[in-house]
């Protein structure tokens, strides 16, 4: 989805929950990246990121998938937690 910040990330196998740190009562996301974002597409594709995880929250609880059918027939599925 972010090719160009993935590819500047140290720890390809990081999870989101450890790029959010608490800092006393509240969370700042703390990124590990080989070099500092340069203006223009990386920092547009910086600011899509943060759109997207704005309204994350994690909790400790492992992932899970949960598959239901809708009154219509169709199937529907739901992430319950992220990585």
């Amino acid at each position: 989805m972010f090719p160009r910040l993935y590819a500047l990330e140290i720890d390809k196998d990081c999870s989101l929950s450890e790029r959010l740190i608490r800092v006393g009562e509240t969370f700042t996301w703390s990124w590990n990246w080989r070099r500092a974002l340069r203006s223009g597409r990386e920092r547009a594709d910086f600011d899509q990121l943060m759109e997207v995880v704005r309204d994350v929250i994690l909790s400790n609880v492992s992932d899970s998938w949960r598959w239901s059918l809708e009154k219509s027939g169709k199937l529907k599925s739901q992430v319950q937690n992220w990585r």
